[in-house]
């Protein structure tokens, strides 16, 4: 059986309307657990402090939100492709887009195996991705301005998907800070430590 860009197409597509019904159901699930906290007695032991408040969370999970939109959008800009698209310009544009997807999708990955034993940690590496990212669009930039690739023409491609690229980094950078900041806050109203 032949796959066709229309079949791959549909795919992302499907994909990116997951990624928000999973938003959703994660926000779901953290409303019920913040709900069940009140109804928990380990809350009064010293050991269960942590975690007072899901406001990290809450963040993390808006940012993915985000993430989710943006990934859909951006994966109808690429289904749109003008089929007379050609050039080494445009085939070094695509090379080094697929670079930022790949670090982008290495974040996705990382947010997949979180891990509440494991998160300090975690948030470090995933604000290590992030970086990576930044560093990977900030080259895709950087060789698009050395081109002659129409990116003010908002009937092509490549200024949408630039901009796409800037609001993802950014979202990832800041999912990722949310993280972070969200674990120092734990480790903080906890005493600072881990329980070993």
């Amino acid at each position: 059986m032949e796959v066709t860009d229309e079949d791959e197409a549909q795919r992302w597509r499907r994909r990116a309307a997951d990624a928000t019904a999973l938003v959703s159901q994660t926000r779901a699930a953290l409303r019920a657990t913040v709900e069940g906290r009140y109804y928990n007695p380990r809350r009064f032991l010293p050991h269960n402090r942590r975690h007072k408040t899901f406001d990290g969370y809450r963040e993390v999970i808006d940012a993915l939100e985000r993430v989710a939109h943006q990934t859909a959008s951006l994966t109808r800009t690429l289904y749109q492709w003008p089929q007379d698209e050609t050039g080494t310009d445009r085939d070094g544009f695509l090379r080094d887009y697929a670079d930022l997807l790949e670090a982008l999708a290495d974040i996705t990955d990382r947010f997949s195996a979180i891990d509440e034993e494991h998160l300090t940690d975690q948030a470090e590496e995933l604000c290590e991705a992030a970086k990576t990212a930044q560093d990977k669009r900030a080259r895709l930039v950087e060789r698009t301005e050395d081109t002659s690739l129409p990116l003010g023409d908002p009937s092509r491609p490549y200024g949408i998907l630039l901009a796409e690229a800037t609001r993802l980094t950014e979202e990832a950078q800041h999912s990722c800070d949310s993280l972070r900041h969200a674990t120092a806050s734990s480790s903080t109203a906890s005493g600072g430590g881990s329980d070993s």
